[in-house]
């Protein structure tokens, strides 16, 4: 499966890493898109440091259609400014792309209402994901497993529509 990811602030961070090391033999980062070319170039640098034979091409928000013909991704993953949400959201299911989303999936009823519409109409899927890591919840049961185990709990991953990691 092919991705991109628009949006390379901090938010990206975890995916990247995540497609071109523990799941890269079955998920490819094809393209990044952003605003500010030094965040893709340090992203770029990144990904060749801890994979050298790993390649990803950067678009400018401004070519983000170039970039979904070009690449021809099955999912992009949207990590902007929460504003920006829904403007590439609408967009990559109006090319044929599944998307994934940081919360929130956008700032108003309306962008809702339209991102609804247009999963209607295009059959697609939007996830939103939330990295609920800090909850007093998690907190609390990271505290219960390392009370119990000899080891040290570094990290727990729970993979469902909602995915929990404790750190």
């Amino acid at each position: 499966m092919k991705y991109a990811i628009v949006g390379t602030g901090s938010r990206a961070e975890l995916f990247i890493s995540a497609l071109v090391n523990k799941y890269r033999s079955d998920h490819e980062l094809v393209a990044l898109c952003d605003s500010n070319p030094q965040r893709i170039k340090y992203h770029q640098e990144r990904i060749r440091s801890q994979s050298p034979d790993v390649e990803v091409q950067g678009f400018k928000s401004e070519d983000f259609d170039l970039m979904i013909r070009s690449k021809n991704p099955d999912v992009v993953i949207v990590t902007t400014v929460d504003a920006q949400h829904h403007k590439y959201i609408i967009r990559a299911l109006q090319m044929g792309c599944n998307v994934v989303t940081e919360k929130p999936m956008t700032t108003s009823d309306q962008n809702c209402r339209d991102i609804l519409g247009e999963v209607d109409q295009s059959g697609l899927e939007v996830r939103v994901a939330f990295n609920y890591r800090w909850g007093v919840g998690v907190s609390r049961v990271k505290e219960i497993l390392q009370a119990v185990s000899y080891t040290h709990l570094r990290a727990h991953e729970t993979e469902a529509d909602l995915v929990c990691r404790l750190l």
